[in-house]
C-alpha cells in the first residue's frame, strides 16, 4: 500500500493518539482497616498515566510493629503518593492498612529493602514517614526516601493528562537530626566531616561512585566502623 505524504501523515497521527490514549489508565485504589474492615480512603485516578505505588503489584514481606509483632511472608506494597504501606491476603483481595502501626517493613525482592518510620518531620515528611535504610550500622544512619507527585502534562492539542512522576530525596540522620544530602564527594564529607581525612585515604582506593546507592551506602558503613 502506498501512501500520499499526507495520508502518511495522518496515518502516523492516528497511531500517535492511540499510543496517548492507551497509556492513561482509569484506576479505582480502596483503603481499608484490617480488622475493622471500614474504608477509610477511596481514591480515583483518571486518565493518569503510571501508579502510586513502588511496585506493580503486591509482593511478599515482613512488616513489624511498633510493639514488636511480627507479619511475616505477606504480600505488600507501599504507595508512595499516599506514604502508606498496605497489604493483601490473596491478590484479588481490596488494599487494607494495617490496624497496627507499623515501624518497619521489607519488601522481598532481589535487593529486599527495608524501610523503617519514627524519624524527625522534614520537609513533607512526618515522623510516620517511611524511608528506605541504606546504612544504619552505627553511630549515623543513611536514608533515602521516595514519594510521587501527581502532575498534569499538556499534549499536543492542549488537553491535559495526570502522570505520576517519582522522586527521590537523601538523608543523614545523626543526633535526632536529619539533614537532606547531596549525593557528592563533598557533600558526603561535610556531613562526615569529623572524620574527613580518615575517609579521604580511603575513597583514594575503594572506587566507589557517589551516585549509586550502594556504594553511598559502602561509605556510611565504613565511617560507622572509625
Amino acid at each position: 500500500m502506498n501512501l500520499s505524504k499526507p495520508a502518511l501523515f495522518f496515518f502516523v497521527l492516528l497511531l500517535t493518539v492511540f499510543k496517548v490514549s492507551a497509556q492513561s489508565t482509569s484506576t479505582v485504589v480502596e483503603y481499608f482497616v484490617n480488622g475493622e474492615n471500614g474504608l477509610i480512603r477511596k481514591g480515583t485516578y483518571e486518565d493518569v498515566d503510571g501508579t502510586p505505588f513502588m511496585y506493580n503489584k503486591f509482593l511478599p514481606g515482613k512488616a513489624v510493629t511498633t510493639t514488636g509483632k511480627v507479619y511475616d511472608n505477606i504480600k505488600l506494597n507501599y504507595n508512595l503518593y499516599d506514604d502508606m504501606l498496605l497489604f493483601v491476603y490473596d491478590t484479588s483481595d481490596k488494599a487494607m492498612k494495617f490496624e497496627d502501626q507499623i515501624k518497619s517493613f521489607t519488601i522481598y525482592t532481589p535487593l529486599s529493602p527495608t524501610f523503617a518510620n519514627g524519624y524527625p518531620a522534614i520537609d513533607k515528611q512526618t515522623a510516620g514517614s517511611y524511608y528506605e535504610v541504606l546504612s544504619s550500622n552505627g553511630k549515623v544512619a543513611l536514608l533515602k526516601h521516595q514519594g510521587k507527585l501527581l502532575n498534569k502534562v499538556k499534549n499536543y492539542d492542549a488537553t491535559e493528562t495526570r502522570k505520576f512522576q517519582d522522586y527521590t530525596n537523601y538523608y543523614v540522620y545523626k543526633k535526632n537530626k536529619l539533614e537532606k544530602l547531596e549525593k557528592s564527594k563533598s557533600a558526603v564529607l561535610t556531613a562526615l566531616a569529623d572524620k574527613k581525612t580518615e575517609l579521604d585515604v580511603y575513597l583514594k582506593t575503594a572506587g566507589l561512585n557517589f551516585k549509586k546507592d550502594e556504594d553511598l551506602a559502602k561509605i556510611f558503613d565504613y565511617y560507622n566502623t572509625l
